[in-house]
């Protein structure tokens, strides 16, 4: 089968560019002929060119864009053709026989790329291509407005259905009638064994945090630097308690970074995943826009407790995380959003089902 993905990966954030990368892996191991759909809207382009404004790492961060842009051509096939407008990818719905949509925040309607019914799939013909999303995020979006009508009329073309969190699985539910898959971030299905260095493991604390530090969260970070003996190690952004900053990683940097710290102190979903993937102790500051996807994730694992609030008072407890419990949950939830794809791609009919009545369901748990 031949399918198109569309999705944010036209930046230098880690996340997005390694989801795009575990979405492609994964349907490429079952043997599809998958390529990521180059659509680079202009305002978002324009909007990713601030970090390359005179007061910011330039040099840094052109050297993190430039292997961005080299692993995405590297380790993953991208279309022909870039289409920076919606008029220009309308003219490629009849190249695949499914296009995906997901994941990451495509649906996050009040972010700067504002509403943009492609990642809706608009331009897909549903009577020739399957439409399915998979872990699309609505991110802090909490009400559709009055797009609402036009996103319903969207979504009752797809096959089927996924998103990665509660909120946007209600409302799809609530705003759209339509019930919805729960599934893991694509980053879960994949092994990142081949990007590894060796010796992975090393004597220091990551970080990996956008934007300044709160107080408590610099004498969190410290404090257990100083009772572990470890070396604080900053990758993405700088920040001035780090004993080095690798603002200018690269993907395979980035991962190898996760993979060799002693603990881990994130304030990004994909820190969160990334520190879980590899089972490290970690802690996730937590901020008003990102409760919901990281609470969601981290609740539905049993690792709550590893949240903090960026404002509240130090970290006391260093303790080590011991994913005996976490371990048999991840991988029922694995198992369940590779049974998804498995089914929207190969089933006779569609799977998207309507809201049930008159019970209200947050969301369908996952296959498997």
């Amino acid at each position: 089968m031949k399918i198109g993905i569309v999705t944010f990966h036209h930046t230098t954030n880690y996340g997005a560019t390694l989801q795009t990368y575990a979405l492609w892996k994964s349907l490429s191991r079952q043997g599809h002929a998958v390529e990521i759909i180059d659509y680079q809207p202009t305002a978002a382009v324009k909007y990713y060119l601030k970090e390359f404004l005179p007061g910011r790492p330039v040099l840094s961060n052109l050297q993190k864009a430039w292997k961005m842009s080299a692993f995405l051509r590297s380790q993953m096939r991208l279309g022909a053709k870039t289409c920076y407008t919606r008029e220009q990818l309308k003219r490629r719905h009849g190249q695949y026989d499914a296009v995906i949509c997901g994941s990451d925040q495509i649906w996050c309607i009040d972010a700067f790329r504002g509403y943009d019914p492609s990642f809706f799939l608009d331009f897909v013909d549903g009577r020739t291509t399957r439409k399915i999303s998979y872990a699309a995020s609505a991110g802090y979006t909490r009400t559709l407005g009055e797009r609402q009508g036009a996103i319903r009329d969207l979504l009752a073309d797809f096959w089927a259905l996924s998103v990665r969190d509660a909120n946007t699985a209600g409302l799809v539910e609530r705003e759209c009638g339509f019930t919805s898959t729960h599934v893991l971030d694509p980053t879960f299905l994949v092994d990142y064994g081949e990007f590894l260095a060796q010796p992975t493991a090393g004597n220091y604390l990551l970080i990996y945090k956008m934007g300044p530090m709160s107080r408590p969260e610099e004498q969190s970070i410290l404090a257990l630097a100083k009772v572990r003996g470890l070396k604080i190690v900053s990758v993405g952004f700088e920040h001035r308690i780090a004993d080095q900053n690798l603002i200018g990683a690269g993907p395979v940097e980035w991962i190898n970074g996760f993979a060799g710290a002693r603990f881990v102190f994130t304030d990004t979903f994909h820190g969160t995943i990334f520190s879980i993937i590899f089972r490290k102790p970690f802690y996730t500051f937590i901020s008003k826009n990102k409760a919901a996807k990281i609470g969601d994730l981290l609740h539905n694992l049993g690792l709550a407790e590893r949240m903090i609030d960026a404002q509240s008072e130090p970290v006391v407890d260093f303790g080590d995380l011991d994913y005996t419990a976490v371990n048999p949950r991840l991988e029922e939830r694995i198992a369940g959003s590779k049974a998804f794809l498995r089914q929207a791609l190969t089933s006779a009919r569609p799977i998207l089902l309507p809201r049930p009545h008159p019970a209200a369901v947050l969301y369908r748990p996952a296959l498997g």
